[in-house]
Parts: C-alpha cells; sequence; structure tokens
C-alpha cells in the first residue's frame, strides 16, 4: 500500500506553497516530476478535478496519481480543512470508479486531519473588527470604526448573484435565505446557477459564458442529475447536494471563497489596529491578535 500525505492550505501563503505532496514518507520536489508540475505548489481548485485545456487532459487527482505510482492501493491522509476534505474525498472516490470502469481496480483510503479551520478563522476575526469597531469608536476614530465594520461585512456577507433552473418555490427560498448570501447586490462577487429536480437539461449552456471568468462561480445540481449537468458544464465548478442546498453552498464558500477573504481579513486586521498608538498595550487588541496567531499553530 502506498502512503500518500497531502497538505491543502486553504489560504495563499507568504512562500506562495499551497500545497504539499508526500509520498511514502519523501516529499515530491523535483519540478521534472508531473505531481510536481500539476499538483505541488498550486491550489486544489488546478488539480483535484478532471479538466480539458485544448490538447491538454488532466483526469484528476487520484487518477493522476494512480498511473503515476501503478499501485493497487492507497491510504491518502488529508491535512487541510474539514469543507475541503469533504469535496476531496467524493472527488477522489469518483475517480476510483473511473479506474475501475477502465478496467484498473484499486483501493484507496482516505483520512482526514485538521490543518486549519476557515469557519473558526471567520469567528476569530469577526471578534477582532468587532475590538477595533469599539475601541475607535470610543476613541471618536469614526474613520476607524466605518472601515473595521466594512471589513467584518465582507467576511460574512457574499455579494452573490443566484441563477434558478427547474427549481421549486421552496428551493429558490431555501437559497435565498442563506445566511452567509447578499443577493440583490449590484456587484456581485460569486454567481451560483441553482439546478432543481425539474431541471430539463436546458439554460444552463446559455449561462456558461457568464460564469467563465467569475472567480468564485459554482452549479449547483441535485446528485442524480449531476452526469447530465457535468456534460455541458465545461470549466465550471459543479457541486453535487442533497437534502440540504444551504449545507453544500455554505460548504463550498467555506472552501472555495472564504479561505481568500480569511487571508485579506488578516492583513486588514493588523492594519487597522496598528494605528492605535496603545496597540502593543490595549487589553482587548492583545487578546485580538494572540487569537489570530493561534489560527497557524
Amino acid at each position: 500500500m502506498r502512503e500518500i500525505k497531502i497538505y491543502v492550505y486553504p489560504f495563499q501563503r507568504t512562500d506562495g506553497r499551497t500545497t504539499r505532496l508526500i509520498i511514502d514518507g519523501i516529499e515530491i520536489d523535483n519540478p521534472d516530476n508531473r505531481l510536481h508540475q500539476f499538483v505541488v505548489k498550486k491550489p486544489v481548485s488546478k488539480w483535484l478535478c478532471p479538466y480539458r485545456k485544448k490538447l491538454f487532459v488532466w483526469k484528476g487527482f487520484f487518477h493522476e496519481l494512480a498511473l503515476e505510482l501503478n499501485a493497487s492501493a492507497y491510504r491518502i491522509t488529508y491535512y487541510g480543512t474539514k469543507e475541503g476534505y469533504d469535496e476531496f474525498s467524493d472527488e477522489v472516490e469518483r475517480q476510483r470508479k473511473m479506474l475501475e470502469q477502465d478496467g484498473r481496480v484499486v483501493n484507496v483510503e482516505t483520512m482526514f486531519k485538521e490543518y486549519f479551520s476557515v469557519r473558526k478563522a471567520v469567528s476569530v476575526l469577526a471578534d477582532a473588527f468587532d475590538s477595533v469597531f469599539r475601541k475607535a469608536y470610543d476613541e471618536n476614530r469614526f474613520d476607524l470604526s466605518r472601515a473595521a465594520s466594512n471589513a467584518k461585512k465582507n467576511l460574512t456577507e457574499v455579494p452573490c448573484h443566484l441563477f434558478f433552473l427547474g427549481c421549486s418555490d421552496e428551493l429558490t427560498a431555501e437559497a435565498e435565505a442563506i445566511p452567509l448570501l447578499k443577493t440583490g447586490t449590484k456587484h456581485p462577487r460569486a454567481h451560483f446557477v441553482i439546478l432543481g429536480d425539474s431541471w430539463n437539461g436546458g439554460g444552463l449552456r446559455e449561462l456558461l459564458p457568464e460564469l467563465q471568468y467569475i472567480e468564485c462561480a459554482a452549479v449547483f445540481v441535485p446528485e442524480k442529475l449531476r452526469e447530465e449537468a457535468a456534460s455541458v458544464c465545461g470549466g465550471v465548478k459543479l457541486v453535487s447536494y442533497g437534502d440540504s442546498l444551504g449545507n453544500a453552498v455554505e460548504s463550498f464558500l467555506y472552501s472555495a471563497y472564504l479561505p481568500r477573504e480569511v487571508s485579506h481579513s488578516i492583513e486588514k486586521y493588523y492594519e487597522l489596529a496598528q494605528q492605535f498608538e496603545d496597540y502593543e498595550t490595549d487589553a482587548y487588541l492583545i487578546e485580538s491578535s494572540e487569537n489570530i496567531d493561534w489560527l497557524f499553530r
């Protein structure tokens, strides 16, 4: 059995590294290695799922790993966020089945070890911005209080444009009530297509050009319609949902959108907090800074 460890950072580190790959105790760090070229130091969006770009074909992380190592059994430990692991393990299983259909029977066991909690980071940073807001307001520094309030909103509200195809009134209402989403905004930062049980295959292809160049875009589809949607979805992220659309959307935001916001918010917090003369001695700011530091330990 081949032992695989993969570290997936949900944020851009200062050294530019977002993925580490260790196979049988040896870190893959050879630029000539195909897995190094297309996985190591690349964000998960670039290597997890299959894609085609002109003549180049990437069959997905596990498919490529199995072809590279040519083994019959794998134990993969994923170090990252819970949301990221859920997506990773689902996709690995899909690719295992694809290999099986191609006549390559392989066994795979996936395990999770939390390395960074985006949910905890959002909560910690929201509290940190509250501390800056209160201190700035008490000192009549209303420019800083407004900046702290806006920074918290950027972290806890996602301006979003929703498209509905084949959705019931109940599903539409559920989507519009998801707490993190802010719909009806003039400047959306996320575009989501929601496919309902009544989707008949139409309308999606026409929306794809608008979604292709949006940084945070996804199509949410009932599991039973996934294959049909995948046949027309192109390079736009496809996310299956079961009983709860809200949980699927929230998990996607925590894995694909909020890590970047967390990274920006950490920089913003220090930018604001350090404008106070007593930044290094104020009890509330010290506590906030320490809580942020603990996120990385």
